[in-house]
């Protein structure tokens, strides 16, 4: 059975000069007297996607590696993911007869966010992404390419979906991990600082046993940050990504900032710390995702005034900002009985729940809504006119194939938020870079506590990037620390 430890040591730079010992990059206080030092080749901090898929490519070179989450558990933001990966060229498409590239990847990558991202970075990731698709397999992760959804934004099937999910895909990993001789898992285990010396080389990491209280100083040739984002931790949401602030929050516990904060101490620079995935719609009252369908098909959004305010085709992220900024952090989406025709198991299930309204006109549904009557009724005609014309006053893109016709139905939504996209910056070995683009030696990176190539705010993410960006960055990060 692995042996589940964790350790904790803060070093102040005015501690240091007494005692002559290295500096600590995070939170201090504890003399050094009193941590256990650990000797280790690689130290990686965080259990996620990223952290698992580094410490699984570190041990492949022989490394002896110690793996460190504070939760008691492994996963993070991972097992709460849906398990999809976007990758080009794989063996699945290839027996569907689905023609990709990874040059095709990276344009749909880059397209969301107007090229602005990081293009060497994108494309290492695309090019990347079908290794580590065949690599996870021999790590016994099970992926399926999806074909019943062309998602927003990608220009072919491509989204590959591992079994049983998040959690299916941390379970594979977990497992792996936990069946090689050169990994050392510590469970409640949180991370304290970076250790480096007078040089600047990253040499360790200190950390805390939350069992019992130890703490340790972990040595080691690497250090790998796999940390996650910061969307549990209010005080930088507010700071980074105030227009999501007002969503509710469907994160990962563990993705508190603590890596971006530590590098930022060493001088390190960050990038898309704007950048974030949020997610709409979903029940306002059980908060629970309702999915694409309904606006696929040509559902509309209305706030509390009866206006339409959005594109409702313009991506999940950048939806769910844009409801939790009207008044209230709420809208109403609203369809007709064509759409509830081809939706009707949907349609069934929200009335089983408790949370459909349905009117036999508009007036009525203004009514049941709270909303100026009036109003609503213009919205209806300007959508039918723009089914007519095939030209929207919002600019949608996908309208309804009919004009509205009732009976009409409603849910009231809102949108969640579910975790950052920006961080650390990072050369294409993983490095992570100071402010000056010079490599901070013994340090690297990848998943959410890197920066991401979602551009800035939510309409630059596209569904994958998230969990693309923690694994393969994750396996890219254990081969080259493997290598330092």
């Amino acid at each position: 059975m692995k042996k589940t430890a964790a350790f904790l040591m803060i070093c102040a730079a005015a501690l240091a000069a007494v005692i002559g010992c290295a500096t600590s990059s995070g939170s201090g206080g504890e003399n050094l007297k009193n941590a256990r030092t650990v000797e280790t080749d690689i130290v990686i901090v965080g259990g996620g996607g990223t952290g698992l898929s580094a410490a699984l490519a570190a041990a492949e070179q022989g490394k002896k590696v110690i793996l460190l989450e504070k939760m008691g558990y492994l996963g993070g933001a991972t097992a709460m993911s849906a398990g999809k990966v976007p990758a080009a060229g794989t063996k699945q498409q290839a027996a569907l007869g689905i023609e990709d590239s990874p040059t095709a990847l990276a344009i749909d990558i880059l397209r969301p966010g107007d090229w602005s991202q990081r293009i060497d970075l994108v494309n290492l990731v695309a090019d990347n992404a079908k290794e580590y698709i065949e690599w996870s397999e021999k790590q016994g992760v099970q992926w399926e390419l999806e074909t019943n959804l062309l998602y927003n934004g990608q220009s072919a099937y491509r989204m590959h979906v591992s079994k049983d999910a998040g959690a299916g895909l941390v379970k594979a990993l977990s497992d792996a991990v936990n069946a090689s001789p050169n990994i050392t898992v510590m469970l409640n285990t949180p991370g304290t600082g970076l250790i480096s010396n007078a040089k600047g080389e990253v040499t360790g990491v200190s950390a805390t046993d939350n069992r019992t209280k130890e703490n340790l100083r972990i040595n080691a040739k690497a250090v790998i940050l796999a940390t996650s984002g910061f969307a549990a931790n209010r005080e930088m949401v507010e700071k980074y990504t105030p227009s999501i602030a007002n969503a509710y929050p469907l994160v990962a516990p563990g993705a508190t900032g603590e890596g971006i904060l530590w590098g930022l101490g060493l001088g390190a620079g960050v990038r898309n710390m704007s950048s974030y995935q949020g997610y709409a719609p979903i029940s306002f009252e059980s908060k629970k995702g309702l999915g694409q369908s309904i606006l696929n098909a040509g559902g509309i959004m209305v706030n509390s005034d009866g206006w339409r305010f959005t594109d409702e085709f313009a991506g999940y992220s950048n939806l769910a900002a844009t409801i939790v900024n009207q008044k209230g952090a709420f809208a109403y989406m609203l369809w007709d009985d064509n759409i509830a025709a081809a939706q009707r198991n949907l349609v069934n299930q929200w009335e089983k729940d408790g949370i459909l309204i349905k009117a036999n006109s508009i007036q009525e549904m203004a009514g049941a809504l709270s909303v100026n009557s009036s109003r609503l009724l213009k919205e209806i005609d300007l959508l039918n006119a723009g089914i007519t014309k095939g030209m929207d006053y919002l600019d949608r893109v996908m309208l309804p194939k009919q004009s509205y016709k009732p009976p009409y139905y409603a849910v009231k939504v809102t949108g969640d938020f579910r975790h950052t996209q920006g961080g650390l910056t990072i050369d294409l070995s993983t490095r992570v870079l100071k402010d000056d683009n010079t490599v901070i030696p013994g340090l690297y990176a990848g998943g959410g506590v890197t920066e991401g190539f979602s551009s800035t705010g939510g309409p630059g993410y596209m569904s994958g990037n998230g969990l693309l960006q923690a694994l393969v960055l994750g396996k890219i990060a254990g081969q080259q620390a493997a290598a330092y």
